[in-house]
C-alpha cells in the first residue's frame, strides 16, 4: 500500500484560497441564475434575452399572435445580469459572495487617485453640502475611484475631467462624461497643477456600510448580486445625474458659456438658498400667522487673503474669512445664528501670521439693541470642540463731522480662558463732501485669563469714492464697508506676556491699501503694500503686501 503526501507551501496556500474565492463567485452565479423566477407571460414566448454592455442597452423581442414586437425595458423590474436583486438575495448566496463584497465595500470608503493631464484646479469638501472646488482640467487617472454608488462598478483608470465652480455645495461647473462623481458624504482634498494632481478622500457612510456589511447588513444596497440600475451618463461637481442638483432655485445650464454666467448663477442660489431656508425654519416657530414678522436677508461674506512679508526670511500666510449672520425674528428670544472667523476677536490691523485663532467659530446670537449689547453663545470648530461666550458693547456716537465708537469685548472657552478687547475707533470727515476722512484707532487686547497683553496704535487718512451700502457711514468701520477708495495707515504694535513690567514695541508699520469692486458690487479686490519694521527682524525693513478677495452675498450686493 502506497502513501501519497501533498506538501502544501505558502504559494500554494495563496493559489488554494484564490480558487476558493473564484469558485465561490462561480456557485453564486449559478445559484443566482437558477433562482430567478421565470418571465412567461401567457401567449407570449420570450425569444431573445435582454443584453447589456456598460451602459448599452437592448429592449427583448416577443412575439404576440405570432408578430414580432419590441418589448420595452423595466429598470424597476429589480433584476440585474445575474437576474436577482440583493434584497432578494437568499443567505446561501449572501455567504457565497461575503467575501467579494466586503472587498468592494472597504474599496468604496477610499478614494486616492493619481492624475496626469493639463489643468490647474483645488477642491476641499466636506460632503455635498460644505464643498468648494474651482479651476479646469482634462486628465487620465489612475487609483481607487471613490464609492460606486450609482455606478454598478468603477474602474481604478480612466479618464476625468471637470470644469467650473463649486461654492458651498452650489455646483456651477459643467456637466462632463467623465467627471469625479464624489459620494453624498464624501470628505475630500484634492489639487491638480498644470499636468499631475491628486485627490484623497474617505467617506464616512460608505465606512458605515462596511462594518454593517460584517454583519451580513447592505446599509447601501450595492452587494452583490443585484440589479445593474440606471448609470448617469453626465455629471458634475456635485450632482450624479441630471436631476439631482442641490442648493439651487434655478436649474443649472448643462454647460455655462462664460465665467461671468458662473459667478451670476452662485450669487443668484447661494444667497437664495441660504435666505430661503432660514425663512421657512423661523416662520414656525411664528406663535400665529398674522403675527409673522418679516425675516430679513441674511449676510454672507465670504473671502481670501494672503498676506507675504519679505525680511531676514521670507513668510508667507493664507487665511480664509467667514462671516455669516442670519437673523431669526420669530423665534422666541429674536435670535441671529452666526458663523465667524476667529480673527472676529483679533486687533483691528493685525497680521495673518498674529492671529491667534483662525478656527471658526459657530453659535447664537442675542440682540439688545436699547443698550447696544450683543450676547453669543457657540463652539469652536476645532477637534474636540470648544464651547464659547462673548460678550459685546458696542455704541456709536455721531455729531456733525465725527464719528466716535467705543468697542468691549469679553470672551472666553474652554481652552484659552477669559480675554478681552477693547477698541476706540475716532474719525472725522474732511470737507462736506464727506469723500476724505482722518481717522485714530486704539486697541488692547488681554488673553489667558488677561496675563498676556497686545495693543495697537493706527492713525489714517482715507479717501471713500464708493460704499458698500449707503447706510454705512463707513468711518469707524472697517477697509471691508468701503466698496472703492484708497488709505493710508502708519501702525505701532506691542505686547507684554506678563514677563516685564512694560510693554515693549514690536512692530512699526506704514500701508498704503487699495480696495475696488471685481465683478459689479459684490466681489471686491484689496491690495495692500507696505513696509515693517520688527523686533524680531532686529528693527530692520521688511516689506510685506496682503492682498485679499472678498465676496458679498446678500441682496443689497445685488446688480
Amino acid at each position: 500500500m502506497s502513501t501519497i503526501t501533498i506538501m502544501i507551501t505558502k504559494d500554494n496556500q495563496r493559489l488554494l484560497r484564490s480558487t476558493i474565492v473564484l469558485l465561490s463567485v462561480f456557485l453564486a452565479s449559478v445559484l443566482s441564475i437558477q433562482a430567478a423566477p421565470a418571465r412567461n407571460a401567457p401567449n407570449a414566448s420570450v425569444t431573445n434575452s435582454l443584453t447589456q454592455s456598460g451602459d448599452a442597452r437592448k429592449e427583448p423581442a416577443v412575439k404576440v399572435d405570432n408578430k414580432r414586437v419590441k418589448k420595452p425595458i423595466q429598470p424597476s423590474s429589480g433584476r440585474g445580469p445575474l437576474g436577482v436583486s440583493s434584497s432578494e438575495n437568499g443567505f446561501g448566496t449572501r455567504l457565497l459572495w461575503y467575501i467579494p463584497n466586503r472587498i468592494m465595500d472597504s474599496l468604496d470608503v477610499f478614494r486616492f487617485r493619481a492624475r496626469l493631464g493639463p489643468g490647474l484646479a483645488a477642491n476641499v469638501r466636506f460632503t455635498d453640502y460644505g464643498s468648494f472646488y474651482v479651476g479646469k482640467y482634462k486628465s487620465v487617472y489612475v487609483g481607487l475611484p471613490g464609492p460606486r454608488e450609482p455606478y454598478y462598478i468603477r474602474s481604478p483608470i480612466g479618464l476625468e475631467s471637470l470644469d467650473g465652480i463649486v461654492l458651498w455645495g452650489v455646483d456651477a461647473t459643467d456637466n462632463t462624461a467623465n467627471g469625479p462623481a464624489y459620494g453624498k458624504t464624501e470628505v475630500d482634498i484634492g489639487a491638480h497643477l498644470l499636468i499631475v494632481g491628486a485627490d484623497i478622500g474617505l467617506d464616512p457612510m460608505e465606512f458605515s456600510d462596511l462594518l454593517a456589511g460584517v454583519l451580513m447588513i447592505d446599509l447601501q444596497k450595492d452587494d452583490y448580486p443585484r440589479e445593474r440600475r440606471s448609470e448617469p451618463e453626465m455629471t458634475s461637481g456635485i450632482s450624479r445625474g441630471s436631476d439631482e442638483f442641490i442648493l439651487v432655485n434655478s436649474r443649472k445650464p448643462d454647460d455655462f458659456d462664460s465665467f461671468v454666467q458662473r459667478l451670476d448663477y452662485l450669487h443668484t442660489n447661494l444667497h437664495q438658498y441660504v435666505s430661503g431656508q432660514v425663512r421657512s425654519v423661523d416662520e414656525y416657530f411664528a406663535p400665529d400667522v398674522t403675527q409673522r414678522i418679516a425675516v430679513p436677508d441674511s449676510r454672507l461674506r465670504l473671502g481670501a487673503y494672503v498676506e507675504f512679508v519679505r525680511g531676514h526670511d521670507a513668510e508667507l500666510e493664507l487665511s480664509p474669512d467667514l462671516d455669516l449672520d442670519v437673523a431669526m425674528p420669530n423665534i422666541e428670544r429674536r435670535m441671529h445664528i452666526f458663523v465667524q472667523s476667529g480673527r472676529a476677536d483679533e486687533l483691528p490691523n493685525a497680521s495673518l501670521a498674529d492671529s491667534a485663532n483662525q478656527n471658526l467659530t459657530v453659535g447664537a446670537r442675542r440682540m439688545f439693541k436699547k443698550y447696544d449689547i450683543s450676547t453669543d453663545l457657540g463652539v469652536r470648530a476645532t477637534w474636540p470642540p470648544r464651547a464659547y461666550a462673548r460678550i459685546t458693547w458696542h455704541p456709536k456716537y455721531e455729531f456733525e463731522q465725527w464719528s466716535i465708537r467705543p468697542q468691549q469685548r469679553l470672551f472666553g472657552d474652554t481652552k484659552e480662558k477669559l480675554g478681552s478687547l477693547t477698541t476706540l475707533f475716532v474719525d472725522r470727515w474732511l470737507g462736506s463732501s464727506r469723500e476724505y476722512y482722518a481717522g485714530n484707532i486704539s486697541s488692547v487686547k488681554c488673553r489667558d485669563n488677561f496675563t498676556e497683553l497686545k495693543w495697537e496704535q493706527t492713525l489714517r487718512l482715507g479717501r471713500v469714492q464708493e460704499r458698500v451700502e449707503d447706510s454705512v457711514s463707513v468711518i469707524g468701520y472697517e477697509r471691508r464697508d468701503v466698496a472703492s477708495g484708497e488709505d493710508i495707515s502708519v501702525s505701532v504694535f506691542g505686547e507684554d506676556e506678563g514677563e516685564e513690567d512694560t510693554a515693549d514695541i514690536d512692530t512699526y508699520r506704514m500701508t498704503v491699501g487699495f480696495r475696488r469692486p471685481l465683478y459689479y458690487n459684490w466681489i471686491f479686490w484689496e491690495v495692500e503694500p507696505g513696509i515693517e519694521w520688527t523686533k524680531e527682524n532686529d528693527f530692520d525693513s521688511a516689506f510685506r503686501i496682503t492682498l485679499g478677495i472678498d465676496m458679498l452675498f446678500w441682496g443689497a450686493t445685488s446688480r
